[in-house]
């Protein structure tokens, strides 16, 4: 099981403004327990976890605890960058959370078979921060016995709701 940080780091890859705008939302909820750093396509996710540019001081970039990809981005999709994490030997076990409007049957196989987790966007915002709060739990691999203080935050939400999530261990 992965250790769990006391702050969650995540990188959102988000190239929607709107779906942006709540995903930003649903994390800002859990106030000072999560940091979310936004970027707008796979490009630039691959520069921030190179750490090339602007992104090369880690105090001010950390390394996230948990990455979340749009399937559909700009320039190189999520699947493409979900590819390029598990190749790079210092984050093959990066947890993934690939989101979709929605997700065919193949392309869930493709993010199991990548140990990424995946989740849907296409939920009512109301149903949003327990789709979001289950696929953190699930790409961190935490179990009901394993919660960390911030989990609170999500009033037990990481583990309940519609869509099953896939949990790696």
């Amino acid at each position: 099981m992965t250790a769990i940080p006391e702050r969650l780091v995540v990188l959102l890859a988000e190239d929607d403004e709107n779906d942006l705008f709540i995903v930003q939302r649903v994390f800002k909820r859990l106030g000072k327990a999560v940091r979310l750093i936004a970027v707008s396509d796979g490009d630039e996710v691959i520069a921030y976890l190179s750490g090339d540019g602007k992104y090369s001081d880690r105090q001010a970039w950390p390394i996230p605890n948990v990455v979340f990809l749009d399937q559909w981005m700009p320039r190189i999709s999520g699947t493409d960058v979900l590819c390029w994490i598990r190749t790079e030997p210092r984050y093959r076990s990066l947890p993934v959370v690939l989101m979709s409007g929605g997700l065919s049957p193949a392309q869930r196989e493709f993010a199991d078979r990548f140990k990424a987790a995946h989740c849907a966007k296409d939920v009512e915002p109301k149903n949003l921060m327990q789709v979001i709060g289950r696929a953190v739990g699930a790409a961190l691999g935490l179990t009901t016995d394993g919660q960390p203080t911030w989990a609170s935050t999500l009033r037990h939400s990481l583990f309940t709701g519609p869509e099953p999530i896939r949990v790696w261990t």
